[in-house]
């Protein structure tokens, strides 16, 4: 039951029989949502000290018109608690917290109670402080109730640091005339000419016989303007290429031009415009740029009336710097829907993005049908009070979650598929598996290993065992069924922060160290990969991991992609022992982290603040690299971490602007790429267009 600006309360299954009071207080519980004021608490950090620890203020509101006894308060916080003065952690897994009053203590009506914490890092963002309360009330021989609170947080107290200032950028070479302004990322060559062609109801969409190719990118094309231009045009198949009058025709390219698999040329005069590539790919991100040139009130979703939809004459010869251009999405910590995956495969693939990377389990959620084994879903995929998943991350008491079954994954590679992204799948291992080990109560549990870690997120239960074959079956019939809904050739196991300590106190592995001549508990978690890596190939799929799942050197076949995001140079090394290289580098990338050090502005901070210039000047490919690393490197990708990211407002704030800075260092090449040129492209045009697009973009600045 959710009531607005007042208490959520949810009863615990569990009991057959509720005496008469139960009952009475059960008919009187609507009557405190009705009649309370907002149930908020508060976090008053205190002080940030020098030994990276804070201090800190947490107040308890009761503003309803009852006494809470024999209570508890339970959140969600990142930053680890050392000490609570007036009360002890009663239970913490990973973000999530229960504290109890040290004394029996009652909250009087409209009263307050109030802990001072200590705890280890600091609170920097708004983001960094609890979220998720909720209050646990028992009585003897009653349910437990939960009462939910709103979170607020006074960081007046943060001793905000100078924001770090870039080095000034080389000027750019010329200035922007309109036309280069319009496009997102900018193209190889662009020269403009004079006129517009005018597209209007009567414009042909002509596709020339021997570029067949073409016809879904023609297609995308009319269908992408209707809702806007309300016009109904038709791609049509011709072998006679007519006069080219008041058309748009898309015919194959000379070979000459050199386009690679996605280049295109596109020529607009104000008789008629023609789009020459050589593959679907080249064809559809012709159609892409030629959106862009159109006035931005076409990306509406709404008729709009009395617009000249006119085009700039130019001429345009483009293809891309790198052929994997990424993005990350968390969906485990916090749950996505189908539409909304669409509606980031729509905006990444219109900036000429083609790679859609899925975290798609994690400690916290699993979130992918697996039907041979339906628990995954059942149990994995939820969260919240009392169940295997405690809350984290501020999801809250009730049951949170979701998933994406067979079907709809289907439909949104297909999705992508349209729109030429390759939707990569994540199944993280062995480590970040507690959501899959909690779906399995015995299997995956190693029950006589000892071992004694806590992983970076505060985790002591998420590492497989890699010293027991039925881990093995299980994996197998998992990435059999996973495997075969992405028609990606990469397959994504993760094998990050696994933390030190696991498996030491496990006699079992003991056992097949000494049986496999294994030496280290690295030399143990290579063994694991290289299993996974032939369940993988027996598959056809390429296995790709984290750098820092790497700890062999060169131990892993060569066919697995290295994904360098904590350690650039360890990428490098790994592109010269000739493995292929995803760069993307926290620092740069993660754009999850915070634009700057204003409190007030959401996001992470351990990889320091990045803003969207800190994006651009991100520089892949440097004169130090050798002819062999540059060939294996394979592109870019940011990332979007999830822990705080719990909605799709705030989903958008954190890509945009940042998201076009990615696309354009991953299609640009460096000598083409001038930060002046790009912010003025986002100010006279493109911001203009993500409004009309409905997408909530950080508007304080770049």
């Amino acid at each position: 039951m959710r009531c607005l600006k007042s208490p959520t309360l949810s009863f615990r299954k569990g009991y057959k029989v509720m005496n008469r009071l139960f009952a009475f207080i059960l008919i009187l519980l609507p009557g405190i949502c009705l009649g309370a004021s907002e149930q908020r608490a508060l976090f008053i950090l205190e002080e940030n000290k020098p030994d990276k620890t804070f201090s800190a203020t947490m107040v308890l509101p009761n503003n309803t018109n009852y006494t809470f006894s024999n209570w508890q308060i339970a959140f969600n916080f990142i930053p680890t608690i050392t000490q609570v003065d007036e009360g002890v952690v009663s239970k913490h897994v990973g973000s999530f917290y229960i504290i109890s009053p040290k004394t029996t203590q009652n909250i009087v009506s409209h009263g307050k109670f109030i802990f001072h914490i200590q705890g280890k890092g600091w609170i920097k963002h708004i983001t960094d402080a609890p979220s998720g309360y909720f209050y646990i009330m028992t009585k003897p021989n009653y349910p437990q109730v939960t009462i939910s609170l709103k979170a607020g947080a006074d960081l007046s107290k943060v001793v905000r640091e100078q924001d770090k200032k870039e080095q000034p950028t080389a000027p750019c070479p010329s200035l922007l005339n309109a036309e280069q302004s319009l496009i997102v990322p900018l193209p190889v060559a662009l020269s403009p000419s004079t006129g517009v062609f005018v597209l209007n109801p009567e414009t042909k969409i002509i596709v020339s016989e021997s570029a067949k190719s073409a016809i879904k990118a023609a297609d995308f094309f009319t269908k992408s303007i209707s809702k806007a231009t309300g016009f109904s045009l038709k791609p049509q198949i011709t072998k006679t290429m007519p006069i080219p009058v008041n058309a748009i025709i898309f015919t194959n390219a000379d070979t000459g031009q050199n386009l690679g698999n996605e280049g295109y040329t596109m020529e607009v005069k104000p008789s008629a415009i023609v789009i020459s590539a050589n593959t679907e790919a080249g064809f559809f991100y012709a159609v892409q740029s030629l959106r862009q040139l159109l006035p931005a009130s076409v990306f509406s979703q709404t008729l709009q009336k009395n617009e000249m939809w006119s085009i700039p004459s130019l001429s345009i010869r483009d293809y891309p710097r790198f052929s994997y251009r990424g993005l990350l999405l968390d969906v485990s910590r916090h749950f996505f829907s189908p539409a909304q995956i669409k509606r980031v495969i729509d905006l990444m693939s219109l900036y000429k993005l083609n790679r859609l990377h899925l975290h798609l389990t994690d400690d916290e959620g699993w979130r992918i049908e697996v039907k041979g084994y339906p628990a995954l879903t059942s149990i994995g995929a939820w969260r919240g009070f009392n169940l295997p998943l405690e809350p984290q991350y501020g999801s809250g008491a009730n049951r949170y979650g979701g998933y994406y079954t067979q079907k709809e994954i289907r439909e949104m590679v297909q999705y992508a598929q349209q729109r030429n992204v390759t939707i990569i799948p994540e199944i993280d291992l062995p480590g970040h598996a507690r959501a899959l080990m909690k779906s399995f109560s015995r299997q995956l549990v190693d029950v006589n290993d000892a071992s004694v870690y806590t992983s970076v997120q505060q985790y002591d239960d998420n590492v497989l065992s890699p010293c027991q074959e039925e881990t093995y079956t299980i994996i197998d019939q998992i990435l059999t069924e996973v495997a075969a809904l992405f028609p990606s050739k990469v397959f994504h196991v993760g094998a990050d922060e696994v933390p030190s300590g696991s498996w030491a106190g496990s006699p079992q592995c003991k056992y097949w160290m000494q049986k496999y001549g294994l030496k280290t508990m690295d030399e143990l978690k290579g063994y694991f990969l290289k299993r996974v890596e032939a369940i993988l190939k027996s598959k056809q799929k390429e296995m790709a991991v984290w750098d820092d799942g790497v700890t062999v050197d060169d131990a892993l076949d060569h066919s697995t992609v290295i994904y360098s995001w904590a350690d650039e140079k360890k990428g490098i090394r790994a592109a010269e022992q000739g493995y292929s290289v995803v760069l993307m580098p926290g620092p740069y990338l993660y754009l999850d982290m915070a634009y700057n050090s204003d409190p007030a502005e959401p996001g992470r901070n351990w990889a320091g603040l990045i803003d969207t210039k800190r994006v651009y000047s991100y520089q892949p490919i440097n004169p130090s690299l050798s002819t062999s690393a540059e060939e294996h490197i394979q592109g870019v990708q940011g990332a979007l971490w999830s822990e705080h990211i719990d909605s799709q407002h705030l989903l958008d704030y954190m890509m945009f602007p940042r998201l076009l800075a990615l696309a354009e260092i991953a299609w640009t090449r460096g000598e083409r790429q001038c930060w002046d040129h790009f912010s003025l492209r986002f100010d006279r045009v493109v911001k203009k267009r993500l409004e009309y697009q409905g997408v909530n973009y950080r508007s304080k600045g770049l």
